[in-house]
């Protein structure tokens, strides 16, 4: 079981949030990546915008700050967070036209294992969006702090160009780099890539390709780290009518590897058209 009560406040520029929850011992959804369960606390955030000039250089500034704390029966930590970060928008930045936001953060966590180990975490780092709040954002991000029993630094890289209008490229290329306090060291590859033509609103087709190789980042010497060399091949096709949809699609792009299964869907609307 899984309980949450809360209040808060909100207007445009502004929100303030407490509340205060409780986590069951039987509780333990299957997309969680430590079961951390068996515990009670609280959480509080607070949001801010400040709204300048829409020709200024920097026409939006935001600060958000995130706090919690829950603990187990016996009074120790189950899990602990605290999280801050300003962000800006920047525009005419060197004559550019294009709206570029840049994010700055820092934070720690500590969670407590199955093993009853209490390990900690810290990322900080910087975020870059150019083409900002349009469909072909380019991202570059870099986080460096304590992971377990190393320190972990990690990029992100994600770039979209439209080849033609109808026709969007995506490529992205991300990296773990954990040094674990023994000197071994566990680096880790994600790339993938991914190719949309969509010749109008109710058709599309999409291909996509990923590999992850290298060990992952570990949280404790207890855990060996899992190793990866693995590649995933996905496409679909789309296609809507007045009163029907038509799927068709090869593989599943949340795979480790590629799914070798065709899939079909077909839906019928009765009554009215459906929207866009």
């Amino acid at each position: 079981m899984w309980s949450e009560y809360g209040i808060g406040t909100y207007n445009k520029t502004e929100s303030a949030y407490l509340t205060w929850q409780r986590i069951g011992g039987q509780y333990a959804p299957v997309d969680g990546y430590v079961p951390n369960n068996g515990m009670a606390g609280y959480s509080f955030s607070v949001f801010k915008t400040w709204y300048r000039d829409s020709k200024a250089m920097v026409p939006r500034i935001l600060a958000y700050d995130y706090n919690d704390e829950f603990k187990k029966p016996d009074g120790t930590i189950g899990q602990a967070d605290h999280q801050f970060a300003v962000g800006e928008d920047v525009q005419h930045l060197f004559g550019m036209k294009p709206l570029i936001h840049i994010r700055w953060q820092t934070g720690s966590s500590w969670v407590q294992l199955g093993d009853g180990n209490v390990v900690s975490t810290s990322q900080n780092g910087v975020d870059v969006i150019y083409n900002y709040r349009t469909a072909t954002e380019d991202r570059l991000s870099f986080y460096t702090g304590r992971f377990g029993p190393g320190t972990l630094d990690y990029w992100t890289r994600t770039f979209n160009v439209r080849l033609r209008n109808d026709v969007t490229l995506s490529i992205e290329g991300d990296d773990s780099d954990q040094r674990l306090d023994d000197g071994t060291r566990n680096k880790q590859w994600l790339e993938r890539g991914s190719i949309v033509w969509q010749p109008s609103k109710t058709e599309s087709l999409s291909v996509g390709a990923r590999r992850i190789i290298g060990p992952s980042p570990i949280l404790e010497f207890a855990t060996p780290p899992s190793y990866y060399n693995d590649w995933n091949l996905s496409a679909g096709v789309y296609r809507r009518f007045p009163h029907d949809e038509f799927y068709l699609v090869y593989g599943d792009p949340s795979q480790l590897t590629t799914y070798p299964a065709l899939f079909f869907k077909y839906i019928h609307y009765f009554g009215a058209e459906k929207g866009v």
